[in-house]
C-alpha cells in the first residue's frame, strides 16, 4: 500500500487524504449536497474524487482495520461498514425516534417522487408524526433538539435549508438518502416493538410494512448508532 500511495500524484494524495478524513469523521459521503448560498444541489467533489483507482486505494486503506467502504450508486452514497464493529456515534432515545420519523417521511415522499433523491420537511411535521405515533413520552428540551440536529447534520442525514433556530417549529430541512443506510427494515421492526404503545402500534405497523419492502440491516435497543 505504501508503494501505491507513493505512485499517486500530489493532487491525488491530497484528494485521498481529504476523503479518508471525511469518512472517518462522518461515515457517509454524498454525491450531491445542498448549497445554501446557491440554493440548489451541487456535486460533491469528494465523492467524485473516489472514481477509479482512488476508490481502490481507499478501500485497501480501510480494509486494514476490517472496515468495508461501500458504494450505493442508486442513492448516491459512499459509506463505511464495520460489520459487527460499531462505527459512528451512539444515539439518544430522542434522536433514534427522530430518525425513525425521518425515515417514515422520506419513504412517504419518495413514493410519489419521480427523480429526486432527497425530500424536504420541517420540525413541525416531525413533531406532529412523533406525537401521532405516541413516541413523545415528554416534550424534547432545546438541548435535545439542538444536539439531534447537530449530530444528524454532521453525519450527512439532514441539511437545514436556512439559518432558523432548530427548536423553532418553522425550521425546514432536507433529508438526504443516507437515511436509507442508517435505518432499514429490521431496524424499523425493532424500533416499532420498542416504542409503540397500544392503539398507535397498528398505525406505525402499517407504515413499517410499507418500509420493509426494500430494507435489510439491524439496529438494537432504545439507544442506536449511526
Amino acid at each position: 500500500m505504501i508503494n501505491e500511495y507513493e505512485e499517486l500524484s500530489s493532487e491525488e494524495k491530497e484528494k485521498v487524504t481529504h476523503v479518508i478524513k471525511t469518512l472517518l469523521s462522518q461515515t457517509y459521503l454524498l454525491e450531491r449536497k445542498y448549497d445554501k448560498r446557491q440554493k440548489r444541489m451541487q456535486v460533491n467533489q469528494d465523492f467524485r474524487a473516489c472514481d477509479g483507482g482512488l476508490m481502490e486505494f481507499i478501500r485497501d486503506y480501510f480494509s486494514i482495520a476490517d472496515i468495508q467502504v461501500r458504494q450505493d450508486l442508486s442513492n448516491g452514497v459512499i459509506y463505511l461498514d464495520g460489520g459487527e464493529r460499531e462505527i459512528g456515534a451512539r444515539l439518544s432515545e430522542y434522536t433514534t425516534k427522530f430518525i425513525l420519523i425521518l425515515k417514515v417521511i422520506f419513504d412517504e415522499q419518495m413514493s410519489t417522487a419521480s427523480t429526486s433523491s432527497f425530500v424536504i420537511t420541517g420540525r413541525a411535521e416531525v413533531q406532529e408524526k412523533m406525537a401521532g405515533f405516541n413516541l413523545l413520552t415528554r416534550q424534547p428540551t432545546g438541548n435535545d433538539i439542538k444536539s439531534t440536529f447537530r449530530l444528524l447534520k454532521k453525519y450527512q442525514i439532514i441539511e437545514p435549508l436556512d439559518n432558523s433556530d432548530e427548536s423553532d417549529l418553522t425550521a425546514r430541512f432536507m433529508i438526504y438518502p443516507t437515511i436509507n443506510m442508517i435505518l432499514l427494515g429490521e431496524d424499523i421492526r425493532k424500533l416499532v416493538e420498542t416504542y409503540c404503545v397500544n392503539g398507535e402500534k397498528a398505525q406505525l405497523n402499517q407504515t413499517e410494512e410499507e418500509l420493509m419492502d426494500s430494507d435489510e440491516e439491524e439496529m438494537n435497543g432504545t439507544e442506536s448508532e449511526i
